[in-house]
């Protein structure tokens, strides 16, 4: 029965093959070409009803004895385009100095044979320019963070704007910057930038040229831009042209106090409470030992969750330190300040600057904190009471004994690096007895020349001033920063 059936199976699958060898006949049908569809036979749009220049435009093909592959599409007839697609969004560029334009867009279905729409469907758009729009960007906070768009400035300071357009981005030509006065001197600027930082040229006198950067990049631009008035108010000015030449009237920034350079010396004030007290300390204690003429900068200083004096960013802050020859920083935030100070003043130390900082440590911060690895300080060694009127001895020649106004409940001493010196130690005690151990407040750390470079106290300053030394202490300090 097996050896039956497979015989069977075999003579089938002969009378088959032999079958296949006289071909397939008959003749080849001719293709038919496929037809092609748009959304509408005819647009009739005028004035204010046209098309923006950017236009969606669908479509769709039969095929009656395939399938339809692809589609090309023209808007001049000549040069044809494919997609697989059945929609697009489409930029029609304008000619120069038109503001309206008719554009025949034509669209023919691919078969899967390669035939095409012999008649391919055609719709005329009736298109209008859309004129562009720019505006001034700020800063929002951010999760309780306060922004940064400083309504007060030294003359170096960041702007950002937003250029725009219906009929696309790609449909933006360049832009125009002012200073002040847009009759005086404008700045062309190519689309792709949206930030300049602007500086003064001379940030000492009462008026200057600035210098621009525009982007991340900070591109020098050949042209500089009149008209910084310093100890002034000062706006800026943009706008926007399209490539048909259509502009934006010009859009005005928010007004910024630009304050000159008057003095190598800077006080950076980093307190958020008692501000105006704690500033007046040291310049009372600067007057004292004969220093009348510096700047000030509040950096911690917040109105309306913004600051009023932090630059846009960290990058502008660091070209703001640049211009002076000594820093003096203080504040409660030691986090705060010293994380800000590491950031901003690579290029000031860089330039032969020399900073005193004196900050409050809570017993909270870290022993070896990343913001430390800049300053004279090792690591910190614990967290101490000091008495009050307790003395604070100079553990070098011609630096005044000091002494504490009031209990200090969380002094943190420290340990200094190699090449610093301490300065200043403080009588500390614990919950069971004097500390005998490590107690330096104050260090000095050396720069490549030899001289001190950063001073450091980790206790506010002005809690040592119980014996009135202040007058001999701020005249040795300047002397150490080189002033």
């Amino acid at each position: 029965m097996f050896l039956k059936q497979n015989l069977f199976v075999l003579c089938g699958l002969l009378i088959f093959l032999a079958g296949c060898n006289k071909g397939i006949e008959g003749d080849l049908n001719e293709n038919i070409l496929p037809e092609t569809y748009v959304v509408a036979d005819t647009i009739i749009r005028s004035g204010d009803n046209r098309f923006v220049s950017q236009i969606d435009i669908s479509w769709s093909g039969t095929d009656a004895d395939g399938y339809v592959a692809g589609y090309e599409y023209s808007f001049n007839g000549t040069d044809w385009g494919y997609t697989e697609r059945q929609d697009s969004t489409f930029l029609i560029e304008l000619p120069e100095g038109e503001d309206t334009f008719d554009v025949e867009f034509s669209v023919r279905a691919v078969d899967n044979r390669g035939g095409k729409d012999a008649t391919p469907a055609r719709l005329v758009y009736p298109v209008k320019n859309s004129p562009p729009a720019v505006e001034f960007v700020y800063q929002d906070p951010v999760s309780g963070t306060p922004s940064r768009n400083p309504v007060k400035s030294f003359p170096v300071l960041k702007i950002e704007w937003l250029a725009t357009d219906r009929d696309g981005t790609a449909n933006i030509d360049k832009l125009e910057l002012a200073l002040n006065d847009t009759n005086l001197s404008v700045l062309e600027v190519a689309p792709e930038y949206s930030s300049a930082l602007i500086e003064a040229k001379d940030p000492r006198s009462d008026n200057s040229d600035c210098n621009v950067y525009l982007g991340s990049v900070l591109k020098l631009q050949e042209k500089a831009l009149p008209g910084l008035k310093m100890n002034d108010t000062n706006v800026f000015f943009i706008k926007v042209y399209d490539k048909v030449g259509v502009s934006s009237k010009f859009v005005q920034s928010a007004k910024i106090y630009i304050q000159k350079v008057e003095s190598d010396v800077l006080l950076v004030n980093g307190y958020s409470r008692n501000i105006g007290d704690r500033e007046q300390f040291y310049i009372d204690g600067l007057n004292a030992a004969g220093f009348t003429n510096f700047d000030t900068i509040r950096v911690n200083e917040v109105v309306n969750n913004n600051y009023t004096s932090l630059a846009a960013d960290n990058p502008t802050q660091a070209r703001i330190f640049s211009l002076y020859k000594t820093m003096i920083w203080f504040g409660q935030d030691a986090p705060y300040l010293l994380t800000l100070a590491q950031r901003t003043t690579s290029e000031f130390f860089n330039n032969g600057g020399t900073m005193f900082a004196s900050v409050y440590f809570n017993s909270g911060i870290d022993k070896q904190s990343q913001y430390l690895d800049f300053t004279p300080i090792d690591s910190l060694v614990g967290a101490f009471f000091i008495n009050k009127d307790a003395e604070v001895k100079a553990e070098v020649a011609d630096w005044p004994t000091l002494s504490t106004d009031r209990v200090i409940s969380s002094a943190r001493p420290f340990q200094e690096i190699a090449n610093a010196t301490a300065i200043y130690n403080a009588e500390m005690i614990t919950q069971n007895g004097p500390w005998e151990g490590k107690s330096t407040i104050m260090a000095s750390k050396s720069g490549q020349n030899g001289k001190p470079q950063f001073i450091l106290c980790s206790v506010e300053l002005y809690r040592l001033n119980a014996n009135n030394n202040m007058a001999p202490f701020f005249t040795k300090l300047m002397q150490e920063l080189g002033q």
